[in-house]
């Protein structure tokens, strides 16, 4: 999510496709009967689900930038399983946990660990 104002970013998410399609929402504060989740990483994301995500995020003060990087699928286990162990992150602390989980994946090492979602914006 991106302040159509100021450019800043204000939230960042990760979109896992593995073996489970996830979201890591560190810090995210949506919330779906349909999903079941474990820390900040809801479960069985259809790709209805995911635009419906997508979508949700829109507001008149905010636009939605998506970034799509294909990778193998052992870098998307590693990734899975990441999200699945960091548990639920503290308020503001959204990018700093998605830099240093992707930091730790073959190929991203160079990802420096941030505050600022635009700071990873590539």
């Amino acid at each position: 999510m991106i302040n159509n104002k100021t450019d800043a970013g204000a939230h960042r998410s990760l979109l896992i496709n593995a073996s489970q399609r996830v979201i890591f929402d560190p810090a995210g504060t949506l919330k779906h009967d349909i999903l079941i989740e474990q820390g900040d990483v809801p479960f069985s994301v259809t790709p209805k689900f995911d635009d419906f995500y997508t979508r949700v995020h829109v507001y008149q003060i905010f636009h939605v930038v998506l970034q799509s990087i294909e990778v193998t699928e052992g870098i998307a286990e590693m990734d899975l399983n990441l999200a699945m162990c960091n548990g639920a992150v503290a308020p503001a602390l959204g990018a700093m946990s998605i830099s240093q989980l992707l930091g730790k994946l073959p190929g991203f090492e160079t990802i420096s660990t941030t505050y600022f979602p635009q700071t990873m914006r590539q």
